[in-house]
């Protein structure tokens, strides 16, 4: 699991223009990613929130088919600062 958490933070980094990403544990199986860029126009910023967004997706997806558990849910947050 932990394997699958840090491949997921690992890809969010390599990102175009990310700063930094950032995790937060909610609660058991709730996490929340927060990806930090900078000085990104519109088209730019929502081009990276979709790929943060399907990389997050498909994580919980893999976490869900791994523990045979519906249980995981993932939050994402994106920051242009």
């Amino acid at each position: 699991m932990e394997a699958i958490i840090n491949q997921l933070i690992s890809s969010l980094n390599k990102l175009p223009k990310v700063l930094k990403v950032s995790v937060l544990i909610n609660a058991p199986k709730r996490l929340t990613f927060t990806v930090y860029s900078n000085f990104l126009c519109e088209k730019d910023y929502r081009t990276l929130f979709e790929a943060a967004l399907d990389l997050v997706i498909d994580a919980e997806w893999a976490l869900c088919d791994l523990t045979k558990s519906e249980d995981w849910h993932f939050m994402t947050e994106h920051y242009n600062i």
